[in-house]
């Protein structure tokens, strides 16, 4: 019985010396709306302990509005955290996963921010906790200058939403029209579940609102710091690691990158209607640089263009794949700049920042690509093409990442078939890769990719390729290498090559 009593004490403490270092912590460094960031990264050596208490809490010791208050509290904390840790920053959506990436220990497990909120959300269904909630920009309501208590939290919850509701920066009455956060928009659904929005606001505000038209203002997300951090763009890019710069990720207002990726496939054997890998006796190898441009335009939009150089070179099972770099320009070997077109690239949804789309629209360039007219060898499609790539990537552990692609290409030939067959033409490769981050400097992954091409019955095509790739950070925010090496494993109506890859980024 003393051993049971013994053990009750010591786990009530981590909540207890939780509660009491985030109350002392918050009075020390939120003030007039705003967090003292930098005071904060010069001496973290407090947060850190307040985020070992969250990560030692016990899941099931606590509940009821104990646990409701501890979970505030902690989300609250790790945002401050996950700032501090790239600190100086301008804004939460500059650091890549911060919401939806970057695991933190709550309670003996690994969550995001995104995790931990839907938790506290699912568990206690109160709208209240959007105004309790700090997402670390000016945005959202202000961060409380206090830590929230178990016994105490129905008051401080109606408090700071009062607060908010009262504030012109979340509810302004402009005539008969009526505009809001975009909390209310964001979480539609909480508020319908107490009544509605309106409903809602008016419980907690002295002059209740009225409107004939609701709108919603544009969030801010600007960092919601005491001051403002004097960081500037090349500085930022110097602090990010590989783990930042995934394909995901747009350019920030102002940035540009640029890539040249030199992709060289070279293939003797391919595989036949039935899938059987048989052998041609002959090689044919294709080499296509990839010029890309991209430029930061606004937050959630990044603009460019990309510009295609091609090349094919045919020869005897014997000859070197390095051949395609040769100067012979004859019925077996060509070069040609194959299609040049825009690109746009789209963050559709704020609170998801690893996600994103990008879309390009080459047009051909060349003339007679497939070499029906000139007798040259077949270079590309004689085609547009309007390629769409869909990019997510998660932050599985601090040194383990996993990124996913689905990419359509849809073609449509420039001319009709003599034949009458469809002039369009569907590919939908689907890619994933797992990374390993041995530093933050250096990268090794491992890749799968499944490529369908669609007919009029269905898969017409497909192939399979597996690969490894490294990457290296060679000037931190400046200048990045890849190379990478795949095998076409499996396939039907395909190659059955292999890719040798060279990669260079530069940012700026």
């Amino acid at each position: 019985m003393a051993f049971f009593m013994s053990m009750q004490s010591a786990t009530a403490q981590v909540p207890d010396s939780f509660a009491m270092a985030a109350e002392k912590f918050l009075r020390s460094h939120v003030r007039n709306d705003g967090v003292d960031y930098a005071a904060i990264s010069a001496e973290p050596t407090e947060l850190n302990a307040l985020a070992d208490l969250i990560g030692s809490q016990a899941d099931g010791v606590l509940s009821g509005a104990d646990r409701k208050a501890f979970a505030i509290n902690a989300y609250n904390v790790l945002v401050i955290k996950s700032l501090v840790q790239r600190w100086p920053v301008a804004s939460p959506m500059d650091v890549p996963g911060f919401f939806d990436g970057s695991k933190h220990q709550v309670m003996g497990r690994g969550q995001t921010l995104d995790e931990l909120e839907r938790m506290l959300l699912a568990e206690f269904p109160d709208a209240r906790l959007h105004f309790a909630l700090c997402c670390g920009a000016h945005g959202c309501p202000p961060l409380a200058p206090y830590a929230f208590q178990g016994e105490e939290l129905d008051a401080q919850l109606d408090a700071r939403t009062a607060m908010a509701v009262s504030d012109p920066q979340w509810v302004e009455q402009d005539g008969d029209k009526l505009v809001l956060s975009e909390i209310f928009n964001w979480y539609a659904k909480d508020f319908a579940a107490q009544g509605g929005s309106i409903a809602f606001i008016n419980a907690y505000r002295d002059t209740p609102v009225v409107g004939t038209s609701t709108s919603f203002s544009t969030y801010d997300w600007k960092v919601n710091a005491i001051g403002t951090p004097s960081v500037s763009t090349t500085e930022a890019l110097e602090r990010m690691n590989l783990q930042d710069f995934t394909p995901s990720r747009l350019m920030a207002r102002g940035q540009w990158e640029l890539k040249l990726f030199n992709n060289l496939y070279t293939q003797t054997r391919g595989y036949d209607n039935e899938g059987v890998r048989v052998d041609h006796a002959a090689r044919g190898t294709y080499n296509t640089l990839l010029v890309q441009a991209l430029f930061g335009f606004k937050p959630r939009i990044s603009l460019g263009f990309d510009a295609w150089v091609k090349s094919v070179r045919l020869g005897d099972e014997a000859s070197s794949p390095l051949d395609v770099f040769g100067t012979d320009r004859s019925n077996v070997a060509r070069t040609a700049l194959s299609g040049v077109g825009p690109k746009v690239k789209l963050q559709p949804f704020e609170r998801v920042p690893r996600l994103s789309v990008q879309s390009t629209f080459l047009l051909p360039v060349a003339k007679d690509q497939e070499g029906a007219e000139n007798g040259g060898p077949f270079l590309s499609n004689d085609s547009y093409l309007w390629l769409t790539q869909v990019f997510y990537d998660l932050q599985v552990t601090r040194k383990v990442q996993v990124f996913a692609q689905v990419a359509p290409w849809f073609y449509y030939r420039t001319q009709p078939f003599s034949d009458g067959r469809s002039r369009a033409s569907l590919s939908t490769p689907a890619t994933v890769f797992l990374s390993w981050f041995p530093s933050q400097r250096l990268s090794f992954s491992v890749q799968q990719e499944y490529w369908p091409t669609w007919g009029d019955g269905g898969v017409s095509a497909w192939f399979r390729q597996e690969g490894l790739s490294a990457k290296l950070q060679v000037i931190p925010g400046l200048l990045e290498l890849e190379v990478s090496h795949t095998r076409f494993t499996a396939g039907r109506n395909s190659g059955a090559g292999q890719t040798y890859n060279l990669g260079i980024r530069i940012l700026r």
